[in-house]
């Protein structure tokens, strides 16, 4: 079952006010420059990003499937810096974009080697593309989603493809000066009872959880609360471990 970003779009910030993703945000900063530029963000979702290269003088837009997700990022950005739109088929003329990227987004993309080669399309010779992402064969040393719902790092190894599968990718479509680094390094622990108060475990907080169906999200959640009260009757707390990493892959377009 995909994620149904019309259901969970009203929710779905509430992840920049758990975690601000710093190290996503400096990526992004270091990728685009200071020299106002145009930029294409492929499932822009509720518009963060679009808001932050505003901010910065950049000339931004997003496209995103989901009526949602826009409906929300329209409170945020004007419209005319979104449009309703399949990265696999972008609503714009050749050479269009200076820089294109993807933040955490390419495991929903339906075609994402079309989607590739879009971003090639649409940006101008010597123009720059990164994926950003999570890389569930290298990147994940704990993860409490992985831990209590644990059909879900299965499922994400096959959603998600490999920075390496990426990088492959890229070349293909004609990129060049491919290049890997990691953009996040999520490390936190918290309590599980504070977690579950919070809604970081809600099912709307991560596709991962969005995608499961209710009775395996009930059967994880129940499992973190049986824990919570085993460690509890031993004087314990349990708290659970993040450790994780999202990687960009960037590349160029040849002038």
């Amino acid at each position: 079952m995909k994620t149904d970003y019309n259901q969970v779009s009203a929710e779905y910030d509430g992840r920049y006010v758990r975690h601000s993703y710093p190290g996503l945000a400096a990526t992004l900063q270091s990728f685009v420059g200071e020299r106002p530029l145009r930029v294409l963000e492929l499932g822009a979702g509720t518009g963060h990003w679009i808001e932050t290269l505003l901010a910065g003088g950049h000339d931004a837009h997003g496209i995103d499937p989901s009526t949602g997700m826009l409906s929300k990022a329209r409170l945020k950005v004007p419209p005319r810096c979104l449009s309703q739109a399949r990265a696999e088929a972008l609503p714009f003329p050749d050479a269009s974009f200076d820089r294109v990227f993807a933040m955490n987004a390419i495991h929903h993309f339906s075609e994402p080697q079309q989607a590739l080669r879009e971003a090639f399309r649409v940006l101008v010779p010597g123009g720059a593309l990164m994926v950003c992402g999570l890389d569930p064969s290298i990147g994940v040393s704990t993860w409490a989603v992985y831990d209590f719902f644990p059909s879900t790092c299965a499922r994400d190894l096959e959603r998600y493809p490999s920075m390496i599968t990426l990088r492959g990718w890229l070349a293909d479509v004609g990129f060049a000066q491919l290049a890997v680094r990691e953009a996040e390094h999520i490390v936190h622990e918290r309590e599980a009872r504070d977690a579950l108060a919070i809604g970081a475990l809600d099912k709307s907080a991560t596709s991962q959880l969005s995608e499961l169906s209710d009775e395996a999200y009930q059967q994880g959640i129940a499992a973190i609360e049986a824990a919570a009260a085993a460690a509890e009757a031993r004087q314990e707390v349990l708290r659970l471990q993040t450790d994780l990493k999202l990687y960009a892959v960037t590349g160029s377009k040849p002038r």
